[in-house]
């Protein structure tokens, strides 16, 4: 579930960059910025809930999670 959220998070984020720069959403460059500036915080809160549930598995799918928990705090 977690790996399938992201890829549709990245066609999203990749979507909304190229639609975005190309005019064709029709909407201003600052609600494009505050649309990322709710989606990444919450994106956060969902990967460190999928964190957390790793906690009890593997340390290799433990680190494949943390760090876009990093990621996302950063940006």
């Amino acid at each position: 579930m977690a790996f399938s959220s992201y890829g549709a998070f990245r066609l999203w984020f990749g979507l909304l960059e190229i639609l975005g720069a190309a005019g064709t959403l029709n909407i201003e460059p600052p609600a494009v910025t505050s649309a990322l500036g709710v989606e990444l915080p919450l994106w956060g809160v969902f990967t460190i809930y999928m964190w957390i549930g790793t906690s009890c598995l593997n340390w290799g799918l433990w680190s494949v999670l943390f760090t876009p928990v990093i990621t996302f705090h950063l940006l």
